[in-house]
């Protein structure tokens, strides 16, 4: 996160309270949700999506910083991520074997 993100987050988190961020993060996470519901039944809402992505991103990195779990987070996300990849390298192992076959 970006300095200046940080410095604006911090002060909204202040200004608004931590306790209507929290409220507004469920809100743009269902804002999302919907979002990606209605392209799954043919809306051509792409902007919409990345809209509503960009609201959730904003909302997450003030809860980082409202639960000071920046670090962690990071390090947590870091983690899960190289799980997934060795995941799809034994998935992609796996399939490659059993074409061989």
């Amino acid at each position: 996160m970006k300095n200046v993100e940080k410095y604006i987050f911090e002060e909204a988190l202040a200004y608004y309270g931590s306790e209507a961020q929290i409220k507004m993060l469920y809100e743009e996470m269902a804002e999302l949700q919907i979002a990606v519901c209605k392209n799954g039944r043919g809306a051509d809402n792409l902007d919409n999506i990345a809209e509503e992505i960009a609201d959730v991103g904003i909302m997450l990195d003030q809860m980082r910083l409202l639960f000071n779990v920046e670090a962690r987070s990071r390090d947590i996300r870091d983690d899960k991520v190289a799980r997934l990849a060795e995941r799809m390298d034994n998935c992609l192992l796996y399939t490659s074997d059993a074409a061989d076959e």
